[in-house]
């Protein structure tokens, strides 16, 4: 049997036996790539973005405020959050995430800071 169906992040454990009934066993951790998370942005000069999310098709995060209300809702492959909510910057201040990455079975949950340059 192929191994093309593993899932990245996990781990396997292999039991083989030849034709002379010898047996031997491997456990082994399929690698992941690490995502990076950023701890803070400049709004009006970048976007909040996860760095390597996009190698993981199913993955999606959420954005909330202090009060755990929604502003965004981003794909693997998404350009990341800008700092705007229904048309309006939001302010510097910390802001609260979740990410879901599917394919590894984790969900990280974390906060950043949003940086208001001043234009």
């Amino acid at each position: 049997d192929t191994l093309s169906h593993l899932l990245m992040g996990m781990t396997y454990h292999v039991e083989v036996k030849d034709a002379e009934g010898c047996i031997d066993t491997l456990s082994f951790t399929v690698p992941t790539y690490g995502i990076e998370i950023p701890e803070y942005f400049v709004a009006d000069k970048e976007t909040w973005k996860i760095q390597n999310i996009d190698l993981f098709e199913q993955s999606s995060y959420k954005i909330y405020d202090r009060w755990g209300k929604l502003l965004f809702e981003g794909e693997a492959t998404d350009d990341g959050w800008d700092g705007v909510y229904n048309g309006h910057d939001m302010p510097s201040t910390d802001y609260w995430y979740t990410i879901n990455i599917p394919e590894i079975r984790r969900v990280f949950k974390g906060h950043f800071t949003l940086i208001r340059s001043g234009k």
